[in-house]
């Protein structure tokens, strides 16, 4: 097993002192979460009302109640508000890439549109602000990026999720925003961020049992419980956010409808330049949805050498045109730059993207053409 390391001690940056290594044999089993009911067995039919001059929805679901009795149903009314805006037809410019998903129940495609306008509103509302760093006395920013190296192995240790390690970031830094931490505490602190995230979006999530195994028993479960009850109590147990991941699947969606292709090669480009982003600290001056379709932008330009960028990609990606992205797509371009080089001590992204299932983005990024097309007007002004 590779191994990883982590700052804990010394007086520079650099100064890498204590190596923890993930230890030997496999990870105890993970913990199972209790399934508390199957959404899927919902009634395919919905009743909708309407409640005075404002427009609500609201869906009756009818399931078989505790008494275990299939004859006895429970009905559980869920009032959703529908703004009147974003009910009404879209602009002629721009393609409904939700009406393929039409009559899928699981897909939500009517409140797509709303679901996503909601992430937008509240995706600055949780998040670190730029230069919280410096109010920590011990710890830095090169420390946060060698943490978040060590996190990324561990993530594909255990198999997560993506959003998984993108919430235990967004954790990380919202804990340390608000909260000094000593630098003996700084890997702690990151390994529970994730143990959280992972209760929070795994089915199957990893025991304490076993982030106390993948730290080479650093520290005790005792330190992990009582650090997530801080750390929650610290966050005000406020988890849901979103996160650039999230936006960028919205739109490598919204890519796919436009140009009528596979997008995969260009998802797992955007998704090698969201892992960077996420450990690089001055990316915490751009907005999720600002870096999702900056990532977006900057892969369709490598794979398929252009992209139009086009009012529906600008629609669904937040409102977001190639001129306003522009700063944030040459931080991106400049930490591919980076990986083209040695990339310096911080691998895991790298080994992670060099893999069949990321198509070994990271090894084909490493050779081609990075320069952006901004000297040409029509590129910044198409429609």
């Amino acid at each position: 097993m590779h191994s990883s390391a982590f700052v804990r001690a010394g007086n520079s940056d650099e100064n890498i002192s204590e190596i923890h290594t993930f230890g030997a044999g496999k990870p105890q089993k993970s913990s199972k979460s209790q399934v508390l009911a199957d959404i899927t067995n919902f009634a395919s039919h919905a009743q909708y009302t309407f409640v005075g001059a404002s427009m609500y929805q609201e869906k009756i679901y009818r399931y078989p109640a505790p008494t275990g009795n299939s004859q006895h149903m429970m009905q559980i009314p869920i009032v959703l508000p529908i703004d009147d805006h974003l009910q009404k037809d879209l602009p002629e410019s721009v393609l409904d890439i939700d009406a393929s998903d039409a009559g899928k129940h699981l897909t939500e495609c009517r409140l797509a549109r709303q679901i996503h306008h909601n992430l937008f509103h509240r995706e600055c509302m949780l998040m670190a602000e730029p230069g919280y760093m410096q109010h920590q006395p011990e710890i830095t920013g090169n420390m946060r990026a060698i943490l978040i190296d060590w996190l990324v192995d561990v993530h594909l240790k255990f198999e997560l999720r993506e959003d998984t390690l993108f919430l235990a970031v967004n954790l990380l830094d919202r804990f340390l925003e608000d909260t000094p931490v000593p630098r003996s505490k700084l890997q702690l602190v990151g390994m529970v961020a994730m143990f959280i995230a992972s209760k929070y979006e795994e089915i199957y999530f990893p025991s304490v049992a076993d982030f106390v195994h993948i730290a080479d028993k650093t520290y005790t479960r005792e330190n992990i419980l009582v650090m997530e009850a801080t750390m929650l109590n610290a966050l005000k147990f406020n988890i849901t956010t979103p996160y650039s991941w999230t936006f960028l699947r919205r739109n490598l969606k919204a890519l796919r409808a436009c140009y009528a292709k596979d997008e995969k090669d260009v998802g797992h480009l955007a998704s090698f330049c969201l892992d960077l982003a996420l450990q690089d600290y001055a990316m915490l001056g751009f907005c999720p949805s600002e870096i999702a379709a900056a990532a977006c932008l900057l892969a369709g330009r490598i794979v398929w050498e252009e992209v139009a960028w086009n009012e529906t990609m600008r629609y669904y990606s937040g409102d977001w045109d190639v001129e306003s992205l522009r700063e944030c797509e040459e931080h991106l371009v400049r930490l591919l730059e980076n990986e083209q080089g040695d990339g310096g001590k911080l691998t895991a992204i790298k080994r992670k993207f060099a893999s069949e299932k990321y198509g070994k983005v990271s090894t084909i990024a490493a050779s081609v053409d990075l320069s952006l097309p901004y000297d040409d007007k029509e590129d910044i002004d198409m429609e």
